[in-house]
């Protein structure tokens, strides 16, 4: 994943590692400046198994925040985070975002610019019955402490899972997307926020049926918000296609489908 750092003209880069066994090992880092160069490189985790990092740049701070998931001792896997300086640097400490004892996997973060960064994650609850994936939420302040309640983004008795997050700063919006298992197949839906975690707006935006739906991702500018995803056909030998439509500044999806 990566970040953009409009202060310094450069981009921020998180990946995971995995051992020669194919375990997860370390989260490492990059900056890559605007003309190629490589400033730095490191490492924000180097212990335990942490893995599908995320990182988001916060310019009122000049501060990044990168987030991952992890298997614990107890051999749960929750979410955690930690704020960066522009050289990769972590501030203060690492701290727990999501620490249930169940399995929390695949976080997104994104910030507003100023003074709220909003990280989702799709969650499995191991002692409920039926234990399908559901994807939750939480606001943190600049310092990482979290802000309002969790936020029960998709809780539907089907999968929700792969969540993605992109936030308006001039309008503190937060769209969130992920994909859902549905009994016509995997569609792929959105939801909006507000900063204090009010929805305002749910829309499906590629329904399951002749195809599924995979692995959403979503962008944010002025004009928008910018959802793709992946499709395949059921029909024999079909290949993978890329599809992406538009959201509008008023939360609106405009009628036109990218392929």
């Amino acid at each position: 994943k990566v970040s953009w750092n409009s202060i310094r003209n450069e981009f921020m880069v998180v990946w995971q590692e995995k051992t020669t066994a194919g375990l997860l090992s370390k989260i490492g880092f990059k900056r890559i400046a605007a003309n190629g160069s490589f400033p730095g490189s490191g490492y924000v985790r180097q212990v335990g198994f942490p893995g599908n990092p995320d990182i988001t740049y916060n310019v009122a701070t000049d501060q990044y925040l990168a987030v991952w998931s992890e298997v614990t001792p107890a051999h749960y896997i929750n979410i955690y985070g930690a704020r960066l300086n522009y050289l990769g640097d972590i501030q203060t400490q690492i701290f727990p975002i999501s620490q249930q004892d169940d399995e929390q996997q695949f976080s997104s973060v994104t910030t507003n610019s100023q003074d709220l960064f909003m990280v989702t994650w799709q969650h499995n609850d191991i002692y409920s019955w039926g234990r399908d994936w559901d994807i939750y939420g939480k606001f943190l302040d600049v310092n990482g402490n979290q802000v309002g309640n969790q936020v029960w983004i998709a809780a539907s008795f089907d999968d929700e899972t792969h969540p993605d997050v992109a936030a308006n700063g001039l309008s503190d919006q937060y769209l969130v997307v992920n994909q859902r298992n549905t009994s016509n197949g995997e569609s792929i839906e959105a939801r909006l926020y507000n900063g204090n975690g009010d929805q305002l707006n749910y829309v499906e935006i590629s329904p399951g049926g002749f195809g599924d739906n995979h692995y959403p991702a979503v962008g944010t500018h002025l004009s928008g918000y910018f959802v793709t995803y992946q499709w395949q056909s059921w029909e024999p030998l079909s290949i993978n296609d890329l599809y992406g439509r538009i959201w509008s500044p008023h939360g609106v999806f405009l009628p036109s489908v990218f392929r």
